[in-house]
């Protein structure tokens, strides 16, 4: 439900809106106390919710 109404109308999402979002999750996930500065949230935001596999092994040849 929250989805279709972003998506029916982005305009309504502010940007400081969008990233206090993510701060409290981050929070919320014990990532984070105290508001970090712009570049550590954004590497914290990297590190929580971008996911690699692991790389696959090579067979020896």
């Amino acid at each position: 439900m929250e989805y279709a109404r972003v998506a029916e109308h982005p305009e309504n999402i502010a940007r400081n809106q969008t990233i206090e979002t993510l701060v409290t999750g981050l929070r919320a996930r014990g990532r984070i106390g105290v508001r970090p500065d712009d570049t550590a949230l954004g590497l914290s935001r990297i590190d929580e919710y971008i996911q690699f596999p692991p790389p696959a092994l090579k067979s020896p040849n």
